[in-house]
């Protein structure tokens, strides 16, 4: 796997965290249904 696609999945496991954090704290019952 080249280094550019790693880079890339790391890029989008850190948003979607980010993403999902953002959101509990905004509406954990939301969050739940995610």
């Amino acid at each position: 796997m080249p280094l550019d696609d790693r880079r890339e999945d790391l890029l989008v496991v850190v948003a979607l965290t980010e993403f999902s954090v953002y959101y509990e704290a905004a509406d954990p019952e939301l969050a739940e249904h995610a």
